[in-house]
């Protein structure tokens, strides 16, 4: 599994039993415990029971979630038929969203606003004396580190920048080729975070010039 560097929240269904919120952060898997607990038919889980050990407990959005591995190793003790259940269908659940394909599309872009054009991420690199870098040149960067890639004639985001909130896109309406219609296309924005790690990805082309600080991000162009 992609280990993501935003939250993200997936909520499967089990027909005729009901949801069960799933929350994915970086690389752990957290349950939310009623829902777990009412579908698999086990007892709450009290503060003071020490199955397996006293850190099960995480709260996220007003809610208290286990770790799915603590869920699936408490249903196991359980050991009824209905848990066992719960447990078959978790399994298959987990397989099938638990891919780079599905967690790509849960991965929400982060806001352009505070983030950067190519042209003007460009131009705040160079403000550094070690980096002399282009709008073209930033591209062309970008594609040989990895972070961008061809969409037909646009460039798009990798899940690579898309899931460490590197990149991000604002969506720019334009007059098309004949002039006479205008058409939609994604304006990549290099986010703060994608500022610093590009500052470092480009000083270690050059490591005899040594890191100077990262350009301080404002808002807008």
């Amino acid at each position: 599994m992609a280990e993501l560097a935003q939250t993200r929240k997936l909520i499967p269904r089990w027909i005729g039993h009901g949801d069960l919120t799933i929350v994915v952060e970086g690389a752990r898997v957290y349950g939310r415990a009623d829902q777990v607990e009412q579908l698999a038919g086990i007892a709450p889980w009290s503060g003071g029971e020490t199955l397996l050990g006293d850190t099960w407990a995480r709260e996220i959005d007003g809610h208290v979630f286990y770790e799915l591995d603590d869920a699936i190793a408490r249903c196991e003790a359980a050991g009824t038929s209905r848990a066992g259940e719960f447990l078959t269908w978790i399994r298959e659940t987990l397989e099938q969203l638990l891919t780079d394909e599905v967690l790509d599309l849960a991965q929400r872009s982060p806001a352009f606003i505070g983030s950067y054009p190519i042209r003007i991420a460009a131009a705040r690199l160079s403000e550094d004396p070690a980096v002399h870098i282009g709008q073209q040149g930033l591209f062309a960067h970008l594609e040989r580190i990895g972070w961008i890639e061809r969409a037909g004639t646009d460039w798009t985001m990798t899940a690579t920048s898309r899931r460490n909130g590197w990149l991000t896109i604002r969506e720019v309406t334009i007059p098309a080729a004949n002039r006479t219609h205008r058409r939609t296309y994604p304006q990549l924005h290099v986010t703060p975070t994608g500022l610093t790690e590009l500052a470092a990805t480009l000083h270690a082309l050059h490591p005899e010039q040594g890191p100077e600080r990262p350009p301080h991000p404002q808002l807008f162009d």
